[in-house]
């Protein structure tokens, strides 16, 4: 019963980054737009490290009967970094695309324009 659960969890694994990778190639092709980069994994990474301080920070403090200003600053700066990447993958897509790319960052190396019109095959394999 293990050795099953263990080959589910690969699976589901290998088909959720299968699809990222088809969902990727899909808007890279219509829009010329790449949503995993490795600037948004890392905004991404430090947007949900500002979140999660941000509410450690705040609910700290009403334990601690202090302020909550420093917990609610941290969110703020958190949100203000995932609108900024939520925007500039709409703008550089479509509604349903821009939101769908931003809700599943990944990290993969930056392309540049030649590599995009005409990706290595080694890639997709």
């Amino acid at each position: 019963m293990g050795w099953l659960k263990l080959a589910l969890i690969v699976a589901i694994v290998v088909a959720v980054a299968k699809g990222l990778q088809l969902f990727n190639r899909h808007c890279r092709r219509r829009f010329g737009h790449s949503f995993f980069t490795t600037r948004g994994f890392w905004l991404t990474a430090i947007a949900i490290n500002l979140l999660w301080w941000g509410f450690y920070f705040w609910g700290k403090a009403h334990l601690q009967h202090t302020t909550t200003s420093d917990g609610i600053i941290l969110m703020v700066f958190g949100l203000a970094a995932v609108a900024g990447l939520l925007y500039e993958n709409i703008r550089d897509t479509d509604l349903v695309h821009g939101i769908g790319g931003s809700a599943s960052p990944t990290p993969r190396r930056s392309r540049s324009p030649s590599s995009i019109a005409h990706p290595p095959l080694a890639h997709y394999v």
